[in-house]
């Protein structure tokens, strides 16, 4: 019986040290091919060459702010919308100065949306909606991104 054992016992060792070895050796591969890829992945994150950088193609960056505009239109049609935009475009050249007012058709699941203006004050966007109101009287102030440039 203390034979079987201590064959059990030298059984296990041998077993236990050939994983032992077998995961050093997997480890010593595994830290030789992980220098290498991490040398690869230093190459190609440093691939992109300073010129095609947004920062220095000198483009002017969209600054985006909360705000209002007013929305005169919400459907499921983009050719409806766009004539809407249209003519609300065409009626707004006549009543406002050049370049005034803005329009803009968002996109948002699954309605297409014609909003114009950029107000920083629901109060500003409140008195132009007004006057929009003449024209459209569905419009309504909503809460949108605004083009701080664009605000008057």
């Amino acid at each position: 019986m203390a034979s079987r054992r201590i064959l059990i016992t030298i059984c296990i060792l041998l077993f236990t040290a050939g994983i032992g070895m077998a995961q050093s050796a997997e480890s010593r591969e595994l830290e030789r091919n992980r220098i290498r890829l991490a040398d690869r992945f230093a190459i190609l994150s440093n691939e992109i060459p300073d010129i095609l950088r947004a920062d220095s193609l000198g483009r002017a960056t969209t600054v985006r702010n909360n705000g209002f505009r007013i929305q005169i239109m919400n459907t499921r049609d983009v050719r409806e919308a766009e004539s809407y935009k249209r003519s609300f475009d065409d009626w707004a050249s006549n009543v406002f100065p050049a370049n005034f007012v803005f329009t803009y058709v968002l996109y948002k699941q699954p309605f297409y949306r014609v909003h114009v203006g950029d107000f920083r004050s629901r109060n500003k966007a409140q008195e132009f909606a007004n006057r929009v109101k003449e024209r459209f009287p569905d419009a309504w102030v909503v809460i949108d991104q605004i083009v701080p440039e664009r605000v008057r």
